[in-house]
């Protein structure tokens, strides 16, 4: 859990925000409760153009969306809570899977979990928040999820879920390095064999962009052959590209 958890009485001062969906409409409407509490607000449409923002911009709290396409809310998570800076900032996680599957505030490294029901349900909890921020860090709400109670299981999401666990742990489990880079080039996926081949960690990894990984710039063959790689139809959403480390570094 975030290390604020040890200190409860610590003074809560929230002035920045960045709300991580790739929902348009929940960032909307998350926007419009934050700023209402007189907040600023920065959103961004998904990990990587999280990980973009943070550059330049330092939010006290965050909300992130837990499924997103590309980086996930997962492995953003861990992104941020290697930053310094953030070791001890509250995120509250955004979930519309909390009925199909467990979520474990804990171990998700993040301080509360509200479920996506019904918008004036989430304005309420999300209120509740921001009159007694030291909720945030309050050890009660461990494991806790906001408004599962009125969720109920769908067959189908529980299903997409299992299919997407397996071929996840197929990919890590395997003894060749794969990354996977969107459009931009930037990797939003990378198993734990291509970690050891880089000797990089997780959160350097993703969003790194692909020539930095292998020194492109030098190897016209292999710039060449990612070059190939990448879609040139702009109008191709999400385009998901698989790359064989091992492969690439022969």
């Amino acid at each position: 859990m975030p290390e604020a958890h040890a200190n409860l009485k610590t003074a809560v001062q929230l002035k920045n925000v960045l709300a991580v969906d790739n929902d348009p409409i929940m960032l909307k409407f998350l926007s419009r409760i934050l700023e209402k509490a007189g907040l600023h607000v920065v959103t961004a449409k998904d990990g990587i153009t999280a990980i973009d923002t943070l550059k330049s911009y330092t939010p006290d709290l965050f909300f992130i969306d837990l499924v997103m396409p590309n980086i996930d809310g997962r492995a953003l998570r861990r992104i941020i809570r290697s930053k310094e800076a953030f070791k001890t900032s509250p995120i509250v996680i955004v979930s519309a899977i909390a009925a199909e599957e467990s979520i474990d505030t804990a171990e998700l490294g993040a301080n509360v979990c509200i479920a996506k029901v019904a918008y004036t349900n989430m304005e309420i909890m999300i209120n509740k928040l921001l009159i007694d921020p030291q909720l945030l860090w309050d050890p009660i709400l461990d494991n806790r999820v906001f408004g599962v109670e009125d969720l109920y299981p769908r067959n189908i999401t529980s299903e997409l879920l299992t299919v997407n666990g397996h071929y996840r742990f197929m990919l890590d489990s395997m003894s060749s390095g794969i990354i996977e880079f969107d459009q931009n080039r930037l990797v939003i996926y990378a198993n734990p064999a291509a970690l050891r081949i880089f000797s990089i960690p997780i959160e350097i990894m993703l969003g790194s962009h692909v020539a930095q990984l292998f020194k492109v710039g030098t190897n016209e063959p292999l710039s060449s052959l990612i070059n190939a790689s990448v879609p040139k139809d702009e109008k191709i959403i999400a385009p998901r590209i698989f790359t064989s480390v091992r492969l690439l570094s022969q």
